[in-house]
């Protein structure tokens, strides 16, 4: 908004408000009770798209704030990646014969 760059405009509005969906989504499943790996998973996908992003614009210029915003954004990537890869260890540990439920 600050560049007054339409196509940075609907990428961020795009992505920003798919993200946003698919957080309430994530949400809602997480306050019944229920994994949402489907929401999980776009929102890891989203949050990669941005940090590839975010990687090109820091190859072009190395400034402090671009930096942050993409440490930011490689952290998120990392925090989803982490809950996938723990869902499936759930999921596994659940489907195990004589598992408790």
């Amino acid at each position: 908004m600050v560049t007054g760059s339409l196509s940075a405009i609907r990428f961020g509005v795009i992505l920003g408000g798919t993200l946003l969906a698919l957080s309430i989504l994530s949400l809602r499943s997480h306050k019944k009770g229920k994994r949402s790996v489907l929401a999980l998973k776009g929102q890891a996908v989203i949050a990669a798209i941005i940090f590839l992003r975010d990687i090109r614009l820091l190859s072009q210029r190395l400034t402090l704030p671009t930096f942050v915003t993409t440490s930011i954004s490689g952290a998120m990537v990392v925090f989803y990646f982490y809950r996938i890869v723990m869902n499936a260890k759930h999921r596994r540990v659940d489907l195990e014969p004589g598992a408790e439920n």
